[in-house]
């Protein structure tokens, strides 16, 4: 191959390679983890060092109206247990935290239990987090073996300690209604805070810590509200797909951070324009003429009669003794001749005289 060409179709392949390249670059910016597909703004995980104790949090924003943060129980049932891995793989949330405390021998939640507007439980013990459908969030002490309606909040998962009261301390477990021992000791522990800044904290700490010194965790994270989630064997927390504290049984539910479910709306049906239907036009000829009747012999030897003349214009009547006119159609022939004045002389010439008159009219007459 000449060199020529040789450079030329390297210089080809190049530009195929950046394009792939490119390509697939794009094609993951576009599709993302699952972590990330509600924007890593909205869900992030730390790692500090409190008190020494090491701590992981995850911070969701509930600004974003694509993050929801509900309980999930074990089988979509409750009194059931599943592992902490099983939540992910049949959830697949962005976050994931242990739940409130449950029965060893029922796995009954000690609360009560609302998710997505249906009560699905009542325990009736605790601190609970109620969320609403617009992510306004807060953490509420109901009286031991109160009810509550829960009216208007979406999610609510009840059954923690409280922790922190509007930036105070408050730790009373033993009012809310948890009087074990193992409660009280040192441990492993899981809690959620609340900041003024709409923030959910969601807290996990590897080291044994008893309630108060927890309190002073949240505190110093900057919750104004906090209580604990259960502990001890059960403390877990992952981020995405990642597991960062593995608890070491199966548990009975767990708080999740997930995109909420776009609406559907259903789609208008397509209304066909209904065109009428024209009959095609037929052809019109024109009608044949009727032929004209024919005439009877009888009619054909009468003869016509002669149309009748239009009735001539009678003359004024201005006439006066001794004068008149003559009319032939709208001329006049013949008015005011000369008067014949009668004298005493014979009657034949009187009459001679008349004579004369008449044969005078009669040829005008005849002759004009």
């Amino acid at each position: 191959m000449p060199k020529g060409e040789d450079e030329r179709w390297r210089s080809g392949m190049r530009m195929m390679q950046l394009i792939a390249v490119a390509g697939i670059v794009a094609a993951l910016a576009i599709f993302p983890g699952s972590e990330a597909n509600a924007g890593k703004e909205s869900v992030r995980y730390s790692r500090k060092k409190i008190s020494r104790a090491t701590v992981h949090i995850v911070t969701v924003n509930l600004n974003d109206p694509r993050i929801e943060v509900r309980p999930v129980v074990a089988g979509n049932q409750v009194g059931r247990r599943q592992s902490f891995t099983g939540f992910l793989a049949r959830h697949q949330p962005l976050a994931q935290l242990t739940g409130s405390y449950f029965g060893l021998r029922n796995s009954l939640p000690v609360g009560d239990l609302v998710i997505r507007g249906r009560r699905l439980y009542d325990g009736h013990v605790g601190s609970a987090l109620a969320l609403r459908q617009d992510n306004t969030a807060r953490i509420i002490d109901i009286p031991h073996r109160w009810k509550s309606s829960w009216h208007g909040y979406e999610n609510v998962l009840q059954g923690g300690i409280r922790l922190v009261e509007n930036g105070k301390t408050a730790v009373y477990p033993t009012s809310q209604g948890f009087y074990s021992r193992d409660l009280l000791r040192a441990t492993t522990r899981t809690a959620v805070g609340l900041t003024r800044h709409r923030k959910l904290l969601l807290v996990a700490v590897e080291n044994n810590v008893q309630l108060s010194r927890l309190a002073g965790i949240m505190k110093a994270l900057g919750c104004v509200d906090a209580m604990t989630l259960d502990g001890g064997t059960s403390t877990g927390i992952a981020f995405g797909h990642r597991v960062l504290v593995q608890p070491g049984r199966t548990i009975s539910n767990v708080l999740q951070v997930v995109e909420r479910p776009r609406p559907v709306y259903p789609k208008k049906a397509r209304v066909k324009k209904q065109v009428k239907a024209v009959p095609p036009a037929t052809p019109t000829f024109p009608l044949p003429a009727k032929p004209a009747p024919k005439a009877s012999p009888d009619a054909m030897m009468t003869p016509r009669k002669p149309a009748a003349m239009p009735a001539l214009p009678t003359a004024p009547e201005r006439l006066t003794e001794n004068s008149y006119e003559i009319w032939f159609g709208n001329r006049t022939l013949l008015a005011n001749p000369p008067r014949f004045r009668y004298s005493k002389k014979s009657e034949a010439s009187s009459q001679q005289s008349a004579d004369d008159r008449f044969v005078l009219f009669d040829r005008f007459v005849r002759y004009s």
